[in-house]
Formats: structure tokens, sequence, C-alpha cells
């Protein structure tokens, strides 16, 4: 009985996932394509092509010059579809490559190596050192804690700054206020806080009409705190008996903007070597304080 013959048929070949090597400007992808290397010197776009938009489908596109950062290679789409909600997607680093992928209606992308526009550049350096050692002594531009150390704030960061002052004895036996001593060629802006410290002492002779008066109430050319006979002055000193005394003005001055233009405020402490007298003294009372940049600072006393 004759048998009926069989025809022996090759198997069935599935598409292979193929390179593809880019050197022109624009290149689109194709259906057997899976991984798209770039060399060329000048810039390249690659579209992913919307027939191949089906789910799953994976294009992986390479940087193969070396000069992306350079020569940026853009990838697009080739109708309405976005790459990660963008219209196109840009390699920009030397070497870089990325894979995109479908998910039926649009292109996603999974880096594969890190992108290193976006690595951090400290741009200062801290001093370190490691725990364990010894503490290292600090330095103008450190500060040792324990067994580390850490670097100090730049010039003017937080730093207090010493603007100018007066290191010459003044004196006066006025009975009435004078300028007695200045720190002048001084730049504190108007919303600039600062401090004037004063150190003051009177003589054995002091004068029966009241005692030693001194303020720093005059900024730039105004008198903004007049120093008085009364008791109720700035900073009062020695008795009528004439006993030496001597001790510290301290006065603190805000910011002068609009509305805050007296606010200053002093305290004082002296001594006769035997008595102790600390006191807080008034806010400027006689004028307001001047809104341009500070230049002069003058000790008014009587």
């Amino acid at each position: 009985m004759t048998q009926p013959r069989q025809t022996l048929r090759p198997p069935i070949r599935h598409v292979q996932e193929t390179y593809t090597a880019v050197t022109a400007a624009t290149y689109t992808a194709k259906a057997g394509d899976r991984v798209v290397g770039v060399n060329r010197a000048g810039s390249v776009t690659i579209t992913l092509p919307t027939a191949e938009l089906r789910p799953g489908r994976i294009y992986t596109v390479k940087d193969e010059s070396g000069a992306a950062a350079t020569n940026n290679i853009t990838v697009a789409t080739e109708g309405a579809e976005t790459i990660d909600g963008s219209a196109t997607d840009v390699i920009d680093v030397n070497y870089e490559s990325k894979s995109y992928y479908s998910d039926g209606t649009d292109w996603f992308i999974l880096p594969i190596t890190p992108d290193t526009n976006t690595q951090l550049t400290l741009a200062t350096t801290v001093s370190t050192q490691a725990h364990g050692d010894a503490a290292a002594p600090g330095s103008a531009s450190t500060a040792s804690k324990g067994d580390h150390k850490h670097a100090m704030p730049a010039a003017g960061v937080g730093a207090v700054t010493r603007e100018g002052g007066n290191t010459t004895e003044a004196t006066t036996t006025s009975l009435t206020a004078v300028d007695l001593l200045a720190a002048s060629s001084l730049s504190i802006s108007a919303t600039t806080p600062f401090t004037v410290m004063v150190n003051c002492r009177s003589s054995a002779a002091g004068d029966a009409t009241g005692d030693p008066k001194i303020t720093v109430g005059k900024i730039n050319t105004t008198v903004c705190q007049e120093a008085i006979t009364s008791t109720d002055g700035a900073l009062g000193w020695s008795s009528p008996d004439g006993t030496a005394e001597d001790g510290m003005l301290v006065y603190d001055v805000g910011s002068r903007v609009t509305n805050y233009l007296r606010a200053g405020i002093g305290h004082y402490q002296r001594s006769d070597g035997s008595n102790f007298t600390q006191q807080l003294t008034r806010t400027n009372d006689d004028a307001t304080f001047p809104t341009a940049t500070i230049t002069d600072i003058t000790a008014r006393a009587i």
C-alpha cells in the first residue's frame, strides 16, 4: 500500500534581535532593530516609529562616538506619542545609552548608564578628620570639636564685623553736652543692626551740679539721644562728692526702616571700687535715627 509522502519544512525562525549602526544625521528605527549604535561626528536624530508602538517593544540607543555631550543624540517619535511625557528625549552624556519601551500608546525611558549631568559638585571644601584621631587645633578657617573639625563660615557670613573704633582717650570738663569721641569712616547700611561700646571714667574732681553723663546718641550729624544732667540721663556716673568711677556703656541699635526709627536701647555699669551700679538707659527720644548709611557715631558727654 502506498504511503503518502510527508513534506519536511524548516522550523519557523523568530525575528532576530539586531544591531544597527547609524552614521547619518537621521535614522528611523525598523521593526527588527533592537540596539541602535550611533557613531557620527555631528548631531543625530533617531525616530521611534509609530508602526512599532506595541506593548513591550524596546529600542536601545547608544552613543558609540563618545561625543554626545557635544554632538547630542535626539530621540523623537514619528507621531503624537510622547517619551516620558515629552515630544523628544536627548542623550547628551558621552557614551550614554538609554532604552525606550512602549506601553502600546507612548514611549518610556529605561536609563542604562547613570546620567552624570545630575551629579552634584560641592562649591566649597570642608576640612575633615577621622573619628578617633586626636582633636586638631582650630584656626581661622576651622574649628575643633571633639575628635573632628568643621569649616568656619566665610567672612561676613554669620560673623561679627568690627566697623571702626577709637582707642584714644578724650576728656571734657564742659557743663553742657559736647562731642567727646567719634568712630568715623564707617559704612553701616540703614537695615543693618549694630552695637556700640564705650569705656568711660570720671575723675575724682566731680562737680556739684550733678554726675557726669555720656551717650552715644549722635549718628552722622543728628543728635538722636542727648547727654543731659538730670538723673534719667543716658549714663550717669559720680556723685556730687566727686568719687572716681569707671564703667562701660553699651548701646544696641536695630534696623532703621520706616516706622522703626527709634529702635535703640542701651545699658551701662559703673563702679567706684566699693559700689556697683547697673542700669538700662533711655532709648533715643531727641530725634529719629537717619535712614541713610551711617558713617559716623559720636559719644556726647557732660
